[in-house]
Order: structure tokens, then sequence, then C-alpha cells
């Protein structure tokens, strides 16, 4: 089972980054969100080379309190979808 999202801390910054375990997960989770409409930043697009973590940049500077709360269940939701399909890849 996934450990969960995990969210870097946001000390006075515009941006945080969700860790994720894999780039095949990080280019999963940008596509779906692409197909809702959604733009998700790959945080391996910010490496010159060889990406050394993946993930998803989110930008909040300039956001309400409200659109971050949508855009976190948003995202939230996304990513239990990945856990369940995950999950029922190793049961198959």
């Amino acid at each position: 089972m996934k450990a969960g999202l995990r969210l870097s801390p946001g000390h006075a910054g515009m941006h945080l980054v969700a860790e994720l375990e894999s780039i095949e997960q990080e280019t999963r989770l940008t596509a779906l969100g692409r197909q809702a409409g959604v733009t998700l930043s790959p945080l391996s697009r910010y490496y010159l080379g060889t990406p050394a973590r993946t993930g998803l940049v989110l930008g909040y500077a300039g956001a309400s309190d409200e659109a971050i709360l949508r855009a976190g269940q948003w995202l939230c939701s996304l990513w239990l979808a990945e856990v369940a399909a995950s999950n029922e890849g190793r049961l198959s």
C-alpha cells in the first residue's frame, strides 16, 4: 500500500511539492489532471538531467482559501483513485 501523498512544508513560499513514488505515477496523474481540465506541473520537468525526485509542483500564490480547498479536495480524490487502481492491479 502506498504511504500517501506527501507534501513539502510551505514555509513562506508560493509552491508546495506533492512527492510521488515514480515518474510513471507523475505522468499518469498529470494526464488525469489534463483530462479533467486541470494543469498539474510535473516536478521532473524542473531538472536539467535525470530527475532526483518526482512529484507535482503545486502553486498557490494569489489563490483564495476556497480555491485551495477545492483543488486540495480534487487532488485528494485523484490520489485515492490512483491508489485504488494500483491496488487492483496487484490483486489481478
